[in-house]
């Protein structure tokens, strides 16, 4: 499949060599080495893209994506930037935008992008969840606890209630966050990250045989998750002390 996969290359080359404002093809193209692992060839192709004035919105967001993947936050910050003056409503845009800035560490600025696109729709559950981060950061527990109420309030889809659990995990808020991510796991109960997170918070509440179940679960489906067998070691000594 991989062999056929390259193979697909040279007509989407020769495509855009007779057809070069033609942004399809350098989507698809770009597509084709995201399937083959060539991040940097990726990247090239959408560059070329953009420097031939091709502006449609999938550019900024999956050239975004491919610089965020690669690591390199600040031109990444710079694409969705880009993106986002040529559609100033675009909230999806400025949330990956506020994202980046986050990560960075910029979070003044980051604030100024989340409350500006609030201001346009102040139910968007993405930008909300964002300000959730940025108050876990600054420590505002109460701030943390009123985004997760009017995320809740909005009858969020189920894929929602990991990242509130998070959030209330990441303040303490223990019993918060085993309500939500127990919600979450109905409906997802092969997510490692979400039984980890699950099991942490068990653990953190003293319900240590809870948390050993927990992490023996993840131990099931993903026997090599990060952590796993000192937690799993840890926790069967507490068990035993118990």
């Amino acid at each position: 499949l991989m062999g056929q996969l390259s193979f697909a290359e040279e007509p989407y080359l020769l495509a855009i060599r007779y057809n070069p404002k033609m942004g399809i093809y350098y989507r698809n193209l770009a597509a084709l080495y995201g399937h083959l692992g060539r991040g940097e060839d990726q990247i090239s192709v959408l560059e070329r893209a953009r420097n031939e004035g091709i502006s449609e919105r999938w550019l900024f967001w999956e050239l975004g994506f491919a610089y965020w993947r690669k690591g390199d936050l600040r031109r990444a910050g710079e694409i969705y930037r880009e993106g986002l003056s040529h559609d100033p409503e675009d909230l999806d845009m400025a949330n990956a935008l506020a994202q980046v800035l986050l990560y960075k560490g910029e979070t003044y600025r980051a604030g100024e992008v989340i409350e500006r696109g609030l201001k346009g729709n102040g139910g968007h559950v993405g930008l909300l969840l964002t300000l959730g981060l940025l108050r876990v950061q600054s420590g505002d527990r109460e701030g943390v606890m009123e985004v997760v109420r009017k995320v809740r309030a909005s009858d969020p889809h189920t894929g929602v209630y990991k990242d509130l659990g998070k959030l209330c995990r990441a303040i303490g808020e223990w019993e918060k966050a085993v309500e939500l991510l127990e919600r979450y796991l109905v409906g997802n109960p092969q997510d490692v990250d979400a039984l980890n997170e699950l099991a942490l918070c068990y653990a953190r509440m003293g319900k240590h045989k809870a948390a050993l179940e927990g992490y023996k679960t993840v131990a099931s489906i993903d026997p090599c998750h990060p952590g796993l067998k000192e937690g799993i070691r840890m926790l069967r000594r507490m068990v035993t002390s118990d």
